[in-house]
């Protein structure tokens, strides 16, 4: 009905018409309120207003992980972007002489145990980052070999350590000492790495663990352990490409290292700042990418085939491999799905130590 014409069909006088609800009075009131709400919420989600009007007219959406930091990426081949440097969470002494004090031997009190909810790192551009663009990227598949020097360490790890350190990159730890860094890759699990975490325990030993993210996702009760066991937690990536880091574009790759890092940063208060290539497969630009990004790449300088769970080594055998290729400054990769690692793990460390050894903690 137009309320602009007088109703006066039944003899009642007409009404005054209504004045119109967009007034400029109106309009200017309601611009104001708009605009507060519109700076209320750029604040509480760290988003533009413009980012706010293109999520209205769908031209963006909302990110799905609240968590994840997203970075604007300025040059991809100098990115880097941690600029502060991740510390350790623990002492760095060259051995661990005590852990947690209390242990939380069951799944429903780590289970109850909060989880931290700290912000992640910011991530901008480092002034000290390398251009990596210019930098070999062909994918290397990493084998420490058969060869040994007097020491009894691998020839191919000292001299990948000699060629890549200017990338902090481990392929052996530089010492004459008896030293054993114990690591173990953490891509799905089996059910062993309660039991791991029992015997390290029990002895008192550090180890790394190397997480991807969907392990991280899905067992949060172990990786709190590892945390508060006092353990080092390592990025083994997101997806674990088969082929390889190197395999990925540059912007993926700084991804696959990032994304994992904010994960675990955020649902466990962690900063890590070791890295482990899947499958061991690096390049030159990849090691190079690694550092951009604060971390320290780690490889290994002992390994067996003990991931293939349905082919297990003899444990009388393993524990042999084990034990005859100790030497300084030995960093062991384990892959914790092992069923025979887990029975042998014990006797190895009383073993190793038996021969003058002791295990490290990883520091930075």
């Amino acid at each position: 009905m137009d309320t602009n014409q007088p109703i006066d069909n039944k003899g009642i006088e007409p009404k005054q018409p209504k004045k119109p609800w967009f007034t400029t009075t109106r309009i200017a009131i309601f611009a104001v309120v708009l605009i507060a709400i519109i700076g209320s919420i750029s604040i509480i989600t760290k988003a533009s207003p413009g980012t706010f009007f293109a999520f209205l007219n769908g031209s963006v959406g909302i990110n799905s992980n609240p968590s994840a930091e997203i970075t604007p990426i300025a040059s991809l081949a100098s990115y880097a972007p941690f600029t502060e440097s991740p510390t350790p969470q623990f002492a760095t002494t060259p051995t661990v002489t005590a852990v947690a004090n209390s242990r939380l031997t069951t799944s429903k009190a780590m289970a109850d145990k909060p989880l931290a909810t700290a912000e992640p790192s910011a991530t901008t551009a480092s002034q000290e980052a390398i251009n990596v663009s210019a930098l070999n990227a062909t994918n290397i598949g990493w084998a420490f070999g058969t060869a040994v020097d007097t020491l009894n360490r691998p020839k191919n790890a000292v001299n990948s350590q000699t060629k890549y350190s200017i990338y902090n990159a481990d392929f052996i730890k530089e010492s004459n000492k008896k030293v054993i860094y114990l690591t173990f890759d953490e891509g799905y699990e089996n059910g062993y790495s309660a039991q791991i975490l029992n015997t390290l325990y029990d002895k008192k030993v550090p180890a790394v663990f190397f997480v991807t993210e969907p392990y991280a996702k899905n067992n949060p009760t172990l990786v709190r352990r590892m945390v508060d066991e006092g353990h080092v937690i390592g990025n083994h990536s997101v997806t674990h490409p088969s082929a390889g880091i190197p395999s990925l574009s540059i912007h993926a790759q700084i991804n696959e290292i990032v994304e994992c890092h904010n994960y675990i940063k955020a649902h466990f208060g962690y900063t890590a700042y070791l890295f482990r290539f899947p499958n061991g497969k690096y390049s030159e630009q990849s090691l190079a990418i690694v550092k951009n990004c604060n971390y320290r790449s780690v490889f290994w300088s002992f390994a067996y085939r003990d991931w293939d769970v349905a082919n297990q080594m003899n444990e009388t055998v393993a524990l042999d491999q084990l034990t005859s290729h100790l030497h300084p400054g030995a960093i062991y990769l384990l892959h914790a799905v092992s069923k025979t690692n887990t029975n042998i793990l014990g006797d190895f460390i009383d073993k190793a130590r038996a021969k003058g050894y002791e295990f490290a903690f990883y520091s930075k």
